[in-house]
C-alpha cells in the first residue's frame, strides 16, 4: 500500500481532526497518482492509496474514511465485494463510495449502485469532474434541494419543472435530467459523465451519440424559448453553462 498521508484514529473510529479522510483503491499507478494529485489540492483532504483489496482492508481497520474512490478490477478481487462489505459494517455503512472504472456497461453500473456505490465515474475523466463529485458527497456543495438554481434558471426537482426568469419551459425527462446534472455540478459535465448519469437514472443503455443529440435538442429548445442556448461545448472538456 502506498500511503500519501497517514492519519490514525482511535479504536472507536471517531475523527480527531476537521479534515476529510479519503481512501483511493486503485492498482494502476498512473491513475492512482492522478486521483491523489487531484484530491490533494484540497487542504481539507487527507489521502491514502491502496493498490489491493487486502491493503485497503488494513487501512480501513486503522483509519476512519469519509469517502472511498474504488476501482472494480483489482489484482486480488472485485471492488464490488469490498463495497458490499463496507455497506454491511456499522462503521462504514454511511461512508460515500465513488466507483472509478473503465467498465462502461449498464449492468455493471446497476450492480455497483445496488451494492452501495454512490457514484460511478468512467475512466478517463476530467479532474474537475472528480473534484465536484467528491465535494458533493462530502457535503461541501449543496445537494438534494427541491429547487436548484443556477443564475436566472431554476429546476423544480419535485415537480420536474424548469423555469427561466419564472417562466416555465416544458422539457422531456431526458432534457430535465441533463440540466439537473449540470446544475448539481457547478454548470459542468463531460460527455461520458452525462451518458452514465442518464443510464443510471433511466436504467437503459444510453450511448454518447444519443446524449449529443439530446443536448443539441435541448440547446435549440432553450434558444427558441429564451433567445439563449445557455449550454456551450468546450473541446476536450465537455459541456458547461457559462
Amino acid at each position: 500500500m502506498r500511503t500519501i498521508i497517514t492519519a490514525y484514529y482511535p479504536e472507536d473510529m471517531q475523527k480527531v481532526n476537521s479534515n476529510y479522510n479519503i481512501l483511493v483503491v486503485e492498482d494502476d499507478k498512473r491513475m492512482s497518482y492522478l486521483i491523489e494529485r487531484c484530491l490533494s489540492k484540497n487542504k481539507q483532504y487527507e489521502v491514502q492509496v491502496a493498490d489491493k483489496i487486502k491493503w485497503a482492508r488494513q487501512a480501513l481497520e486503522k483509519t476512519y474514511f469519509d469517502l472511498i474512490c474504488l476501482d472494480l478490477l483489482l489484482p486480488d478481487g472485485n471492488g464490488i465485494d469490498l463495497c458490499k462489505e463496507l455497506k454491511k459494517s456499522d462503521e462504514y455503512k454511511s461512508t460515500k463510495i465513488i466507483v472509478i472504472s473503465k467498465i462502461n456497461q449498464v449492468i455493471n453500473k446497476v450492480e455497483a449502485f445496488k451494492f452501495g456505490a454512490d457514484e460511478y465515474l468512467i475512466k478517463p475523466f476530467h479532474p474537475h469532474e472528480l473534484d465536484i463529485r467528491v465535494k458533493k458527497h462530502l457535503g461541501l456543495i449543496g445537494s438534494g434541494l427541491k429547487n436548484i438554481k443556477y443564475k436566472n434558471l431554476t429546476l423544480d426537482t419535485r415537480n420536474m419543472r424548469f423555469l427561466h426568469n419564472s417562466y416555465e419551459i416544458p422539457l422531456t425527462k431526458t432534457e430535465f435530467l441533463l440540466l439537473q446534472y449540470l446544475f448539481e455540478h457547478e454548470g459542468f459535465g463531460n460527455l461520458n459523465a452525462l451518458t452514465q448519469f442518464l443510464s443510471s437514472k433511466k436504467f437503459i443503455d444510453i450511448n454518447n451519440k444519443s446524449v449529443i443529440v439530446s443536448v443539441n435538442r435541448l440547446k435549440k429548445k432553450l434558444k427558441t424559448n429564451t433567445g439563449n442556448p445557455f449550454i456551450k461545448t468546450k473541446y476536450g472538456i465537455g459541456y458547461y453553462i457559462p
